[in-house]
């Protein structure tokens, strides 16, 4: 999840009753865990509610600590986790018309302390890697087994049979025969990153439940949940929207000083131009996926000038065309 969505997003609280679940048949003080969480050990007792991000994380570390020396619980918990423990990212994901990461939205609404990017190779494969750099390093080995568990049980699940890594390294000390076993891949384990290679082929395979209709109303309710978690993010997305890509421009909509509104997008460590380009490259793939409009016509919208250099950044983004991606989407 993403660190400027964690002080003030809202959050089903189903993942906290996820590992409290666990605690409590592996016999572990609940009470404790609660506590250090700074979480109410009777939030158990009644309906379903909702906890805040911060609270969520800090419960996760605490079941990371407590289980400190149950690695087994780490990967039990994952296997746990289904598209439905997702909320409405989940049904996002479900109605999806690939497995390809799409919408930057999964950022800042997965649960993990980690934080995950994703490449293109451009030989046919893709990636996807690990950022533990703001996870404590004694719970490193909790995100991760539980991590790689979590996304390959949702991924089969959504595709509809087991998901075929190409391979997969991640960057722990081998856990032992019966671990390994119960995480059913063929892993590489040690120092260096951690990281899954996929075929773009299965990537692109139409998921089972893909339904356009639904996925772009369930992407939209993603947004509005990240939005509405930062009021100033959300000023800045609207403003983009509305053709703005001018830090000047945004701010004046804004009615900020240009200062101000670089000291806001420090506070949450937020890079303009890699907001910017985050939002002409969602844009584009919007564009190429919903309408029939040319390819120049969506550079344009995506704010280049000329066709080259639209498809240098789509490139760049996707390792794919334009046209090849639009190919892609209706075989």
């Amino acid at each position: 999840m993403r660190t400027e969505t964690l002080r003030t997003i809202r959050l089903a609280d189903r993942n906290v009753r996820l590992m409290a679940a666990i605690l409590a048949e592996a016999e572990f003080d609940l009470e404790a865990s609660f506590a250090e969480a700074g979480l109410p050990v009777d939030l158990l007792d009644g309906v379903p509610t909702v906890v805040s991000g911060q609270q969520d994380l800090a419960f996760q570390a605490a079941f990371g600590r407590a289980t400190r020396l149950r690695p087994d619980l780490w990967v039990t918990l994952g296997q746990r986790y289904c598209v439905s423990t997702m909320g409405t990212l989940g049904l996002a994901l479900m109605t999806a018309p690939t497995l390809h990461p799409q919408f930057p939205e999964s950022d800042h609404l997965h649960y993990s302390l980690a934080e995950v990017s994703h490449s293109r190779s451009g030989n046919g494969y893709s990636k996807a890697v690990w950022d533990l750099t703001k996870v404590p390093s004694e719970l490193h080995a909790f995100v991760i087994l539980r991590d790689f568990t979590s996304a390959s049980k949702i991924m089969s699940e959504l595709l509809g049979e087991r998901i075929p890594f190409e391979s997969v390294r991640l960057g722990i000390k081998h856990p032992g025969r019966e671990i390994a076993e119960q995480l059913g891949y063929d892993i590489a384990f040690g120092t260096g990153p951690t990281e899954i290679t996929i075929s773009d082929r299965v990537l692109s395979r139409r998921l089972k439940h893909s339904d356009e209709f639904h996925f772009r109303l369930h992407l939209a309710e993603c947004r509005q949940l990240v939005e509405r978690a930062d009021q100033f993010m959300f000023s800045v997305r609207a403003a983009m929207r509305e053709g703005s890509s001018n830090m000047g421009d945004i701010s004046r909509k804004m009615h900020l000083s240009t200062r101000t509104f670089q000291r806001k997008l420090d506070e949450r460590g937020i890079n303009f131009r890699r907001l910017i380009d985050i939002h002409r490259k969602q844009q584009a793939i919007d564009l190429l996926t919903y309408t029939g409009l040319t390819v120049s016509e969506i550079a344009l919208r995506s704010g280049y000038g000329d066709l080259t250099s639209f498809n240098h950044a789509f490139k760049r983004w996707t390792g794919l065309t334009p046209r090849s991606l639009r190919k892609g989407r209706h075989d």
